[in-house]
């Protein structure tokens, strides 16, 4: 006869579960700036858990935030632990209010720990269910029994194993009963419980395996060996503290109003203000994740519909709905990720009211012949400038288009920029993690077509489709949210879209280089490296790998005895900022800190750039990325151009290799100081103002006033501590980080942070109503609208906070700069479109490099710095220098 199986109970450690989803996800951001991450990860795994086990009963225990009899026992107890941080906390108290309202029962019972009310419970209801207890806490291995497991998190959040009698004596070495014992011998750093000094988890299992327990150790203390006997002896009162610490309550009164196990029945129906709470905090894929069909009311989750296949029966008919649509989305399907390399195996499209559509290029079931007339009609679309279009990531379809014969018209909108705009803080802007976030959404991974040439074409179509239909919901969703700012939305239409198709231009032009002076800086730098790497072996004193941190941090700090500055797990750090502080003390860091240069500069660009020369094009097609910074900084990859180094000599030989094509010049035009006059603008801060209008130094007028001498008497002394009192304050540095970059105290440090504020006091101002600012709001600003949640502007620890006042102050300069410098591309690439021959070929941080015909070399320089000058409300400040070369480095000088 078989055995009737025990309901099961299922109780979660709420705060232990809400930690470590806290810590082990990305910090999220609700549009409004709330922290969410540590909510998304607790219901995730929650809802998570619940599906998987089908629990008959769930209970969600709190702990109180109070004190208990723990702290009765000792004042100790868990002081050295780091208080809370601020966004954790109130991301608890949303998870505390929220959790009820999904239809589950949670207890927090004042002055008692969450572990005492889970050992209460789970012990009262093991007679009649089976319990699986979700916690990470070592302290509830204690309860595991025949009836009880313990579910234990892993890292990742996502997954846990499962701990019965057998896996808690695998994993510590002793059986359950005797963990309280374990515990108490060894202490918990963490909960500051001290145990027995000196006696750690090994010993701790050896002897309780061996004696039993803690009592019948003492009882034989005197057969103890050496120290160990002490140990005990000296330490009786911390270990008889230490068990009444670790020894679990199975006690609590829980109320008469709670009946085990009938009180912890599940009701998964969320309520409407549970709903709209989530809906707030824009965790729409948790919704989506809620049984009962909740997902049907959220605005954004998608029905996906069945795409259709276009073939020459009936592409006309769907194209001629396509003419009329108020926004249609269209999708490439390529072999590769470079577009300059990419081969166009299919379209998709998407817009409202019509299922997706994919025309496939390139498969198996379709004729070239076919696809050829396919393509030709689907052209008309492509081009058609009155269709409104729009494409997750525009600028790689655009390219890859635009590398098959196409020359598109009519791109609107691109949801990866969109998104950028609305959550500036989101990890990732991937169509995967926009669907399964906004939409509650799983794609089709790539990776189950296998070779998409092969797939089955209705599979394909899927896919493709797929992609098209999630972007337009993305496209209408990301739009609302636009409307509700109007002056993002500007920045979005006038200066971040426009910006895309400019930058398509640039990588498609791409840069020319000479690869014999590559070629030949290689042979300098190698044999340079060989020098110096012979050098360090002298001043070592034996051959060692200079690129081993290893090796180096033994030479350094054992052997050569010069002062450690960290030691981690792995070894001795041995980063720049630590050989700069000890480069005076011994020839070797110098000559390692040199050693890194010329192996950077050798492995990134002398002998990398000439191996990602286009073999079409015989040209280097960077990537330019508008989504990769809070700030809307430009960023550039494969190969990253914006990271050649300029300070340094070398560095600066690299730019001899970008070249112009015969019969041309580069054209470089450069903006001066502009995070500078920026905040001389928004401070309104006559002095600054006055020198730029002037056309005085910046460090030498600042000095000038900071100091109170005759600008004409500035020396270079006063001038490099200008500078650095400059960009300091402009990056948020404190009088310890100014005494560190100027050599001086502290104090001196703090005497001259209140010296230039006192000479330039408007500064001062903007700077503090902009800290208020944005500890109001949570949020800071650019001139044109873009902004950034800055969610740390309170956070309880001082470096985080400290950190995100940085950010406060900086955003709104470097962000405005940024926009300065794309408004400037866009003038300049409406000034060249009339001039043929000329081009913009790159962006380099504030910097743009202009191909053009030598006899039009004057004029274009002309019309880019005009152009690059005329940006209300900047132009009276805005200064630009420019240089003409046959390559760039000459038109740097």
């Amino acid at each position: 006869m078989a055995t009737k199986k025990q309901p099961l109970l299922l109780i979660i450690d709420g705060h232990a579960l809400a930690y470590r989803a806290y810590f082990a996800l990305p910090p999220l951001l609700s549009p409004k700036g709330q922290a969410t991450g540590a909510i998304v990860g607790f219901l995730r795994k929650l809802l998570k858990v619940i599906r998987e086990l089908k629990p008959d009963h769930v209970a969600v225990i709190f702990d109180d935030p109070g004190p208990t009899h723990r702290d009765e026992l000792s004042s100790e107890y868990k002081a050295t632990r780091d208080p809370m941080p601020d966004e954790l906390r109130s991301q608890i108290k949303l998870i505390q209010e929220i959790v009820p309202g999904l239809g589950l029962t949670t207890l927090c019972i004042k002055g008692v720990e969450a572990d005492d009310v889970i050992a209460t419970i789970a012990l009262k209801a093991e007679k009649d269910c089976s319990v699986d207890i979700l916690s990470g806490d070592k302290d509830l291995c204690a309860l595991v029994s025949k009836n009880i497991s313990l579910l234990a998190p892993s890292r990742d959040i996502e997954s846990e194993k499962r701990l019965d009698p057998a896996g808690v004596k695998e994993k510590f070495d002793v059986s359950p009963e005797m963990i309280p014992e374990y515990l108490a011998l060894m202490g918990d750093a963490s909960d500051n419980i001290p145990g027995v000094p000196g006696v750690g988890k090994k010993t701790a299992s050896k002897l309780l395996n061996e004696y039993g327990s803690i009592d019948n150790i003492l009882e034989s203390v005197e057969s103890l060996k050496g120290k160990l006997k002490d140990k005990f002896k000296d330490n009786l009162d911390l270990l008889e503290l230490s068990r009444k610490l670790v020894q679990l309550k199975t006690d609590v009164d829980l109320g008469s109003e709670i009946k085990i196990p009938s009180s912890f029945n599940p009701e998964i129906i969320p309520d409407e203000a549970t709903i709209e709470a989530l809906r707030d905090l824009a965790l729409k894929s948790v919704v989506n994740d809620l049984p009962g069909g909740v997902e049907k009311s959220v605005e954004s989750s998608i029905e996906l519909p069945k795409t259709t296949i276009l073939t020459l029966e009936n592409i006309d008919a769907y194209l001629k709905k396509m003419e009329k649509a108020s926004m249609v989305v269209v999708d490439t399907e390529t072999t590769s990720l470079d577009p300059h390399e990419a081969e166009l195996l299919g379209i998709a499209f998407a817009f409202p009211k019509a299922p997706p559509a994919y025309l496939s290029l390139n498969h198996k079931d379709v004729s070239k012949k076919d696809a050829k007339v396919l393509l030709e009609k689907a052209t008309a679309v492509l081009t058609n400038p009155k269709i409104p279009k729009c494409a997750q990531n525009l600028k790689y379809d655009y390219l890859v288009l635009r590398n098959a014969g196409i020359d598109c018209k009519g791109f609107t909108h691109d949801t990866l920029v969109m998104s950028s705009l609305v959550n500036p803080l989101r990890r990732s802007h991937s169509l995967d993690a926009l669907s399964r976030d906004l939409l509650g959404h799983e794609m089709i991974p790539f990776d189950s077509l296998g070779d998409i040439r092969e797939a089955p074409l209705e599979q394909v179509s899927d896919y493709a489709g797929e992609d098209a239909f999630v972007t337009l919901e993305l496209y209408n969703l990301l739009m609302k949210d636009l409307e509700k700012e109007k002056k993002l939305k500007k920045l979005y239409e006038e200066i971040e879209h426009p910006s895309i198709l400019v930058l398509a231009d640039l990588e498609w032009l791409g840069v020319s280089i000479d690869v014999k002076v590559l070629k030949k800086l290689s042979q300098e730098y190698t044999g340079e490296l060989e020098k110096i790497r012979a050098q360090t072996f002298i001043e070592a004193g034996e051959e060692f790998n200079p690129a081993s941190t290893k090796q180096l941090g033994a030479i350094l700090f054992e052997k050569l005895g010069l002062p450690a500055k960290k030691k981690t797990k792995t070894g001795y750090s041995t980063n720049v900022k630590v050989l700069e502080s000890l480069k005076d003390l011994h020839p070797l860091p110098k000559l390692i800190l040199e050693y890194r240069e010329l192996s950077k500069l050798l492995s990134t660009y002398v002998d990398a750039l000439p191996e990602m020369v286009n073999t079409k094009t015989g040209r280097i097609h960077t990537s330019f990325s508008q989504t990769r910074t809070a700030t809307g900084r430009l960023a550039s990859s494969d190969p990253n151009l914006q990271n050649i180094p300029v300070r340094t000599e070398r560095g600066r030989q690299i730019r001899n290799a970008f070249d112009a094509m015969k019969g041309k010049v580069l054209i470089t035009a450069d903006y001066s100081q502009i995070e500078f006059r920026i905040a001389a603008y928004f401070s309104q801060e006559n002095v600054l103002l006055d020198a730029f209008a002037q056309g005085h130094d910046l460090h030498a007028a600042t000095a000038a006033q900071v100091w109170n001498v005759p600008i004409d008497e500035v020396d270079s002394d006063l001038r490099r501590q200008a500078k650095a009192v400059n960009f300091g304050i402009l990056y948020g540095q404190s009088a310890y980080g100014l005494s560190r970059s100027l050599g001086i105290s502290i104090p001196e440090g703090k005497e001259l942070i209140e010296s230039y504020f006192a000479g330039f006091p408007r500064m001062k101002t903007w700077i503090d109503e902009t800290m208020e600012k944005a500890r109001e709001d949570g949020v800071v600003e650019t001139y044109f609208g873009r902004q950034r949640p800055i969610p740390d502007i309170k956070a309880s620890n001082k470096m985080v906070r400290e950190a995100a006042e940085r950010i406060a102050i900086n955003t709104p300069i470097q962000g405005t700069a940024s926009e300065i410098i794309k408004v400037a591309m866009l003038n300049v690439a409406s000034e060249l479109e009339d001039i043929d021959g000329s081009d913009i070929i790159l962006q380099v941080h504030d910097e743009l490099i202009i191909e053009t015909l030598e006899k039009d070399a004057e004029r274009v320089t002309e019309l880019v710095e005009a152009a690059m000058k005329n940006i209300p409300p900047f132009t009276d400040i805005l200064a630009v220098s420019t240089g003409q070369g046959s390559n760039w480095l000459k038109a740097s000088h």
